[in-house]
């Protein structure tokens, strides 16, 4: 701004030439802290350098670890299927099948004879349990000596394993003791127990009582 004759006229000034100076000012004063500084300082840092660079390196380590192990690789699949494979190979042939199959067969025998008992004392006696072990199977009878329909199960039915027992066919009287034929009025109850024997399991029939056990 300039005065002339009372007057005050605004002359244009380059801004390039004001802020030059500054600027020159400036960076003679940061060249000034770097050569006082960094002598003395010089090893400090140096240290931080480092430090900074090893963090750098173990965020740059931990953050690809964690992006590669979102999942697993068909490789590692493909290995894990292979080590069950022979897993399952090894330990197979020492788990016995068989006492599986045992048990199933006698607990099916074992709810089939409850139902005859039940039955019997349901219908006033008469209902009976064919028992053939060589085949494999035993066949169900109603009172009136006929193939009894069971629900949900073939009639005669089929068992896995063999059987023996010391009677070929069981009958119930109206109180579900254990009777010798189909006449629940006559005085001709079983007085010896009814063992069933499948594999290294027993269903025993108490006399008189009725009970049945299960070994």
């Amino acid at each position: 701004m300039i005065k002339t004759k009372g007057k005050f006229i605004l002359k244009k000034t380059n801004k390039d030439a004001v802020q030059q100076p500054y600027m020159l000012r400036i960076n003679i004063i940061m060249r000034f802290l770097r050569q006082l500084l960094l002598p003395r300082h010089a090893s400090k840092i140096q240290s931080l350098r480092a430090l900074a660079k090893q963090s750098g390196q173990l965020s740059n380590f931990y953050s690809s670890k964690t992006s590669n192990n979102s999942g697993f690789t068909l490789i590692e699949l493909i290995i894990i299927i292979i080590l069950v494979g022979i897993l399952a190979i090894v330990i197979s042939p020492k788990i016995e099948i068989g006492s599986f199959s045992e048990d199933t067969d006698i607990m099916q025998l074992y709810s089939d004879i409850r139902y005859v008992q039940h039955k019997s004392m349901v219908d006033g006696g008469g209902w009976s349990i064919k028992l053939d072990g060589t085949n494999k199977k035993y066949t169900i009878y109603d009172n009136n000596g006929n193939v009894a329909n069971i629900p949900s199960v073939d009639n005669p039915v089929k068992l896995k394993n063999k059987f023996s027992s010391n009677i070929n066919q069981l009958y119930f009287d109206y109180l579900g003791r254990p009777d010798s034929d189909t006449d629940s009025t006559n005085n001709n109850l079983l007085n010896t127990e009814t063992t069933i024997t499948l594999g290294n399991r027993k269903i025993l029939i108490v006399p008189y009582s009725g009970g049945i056990i299960v070994h």
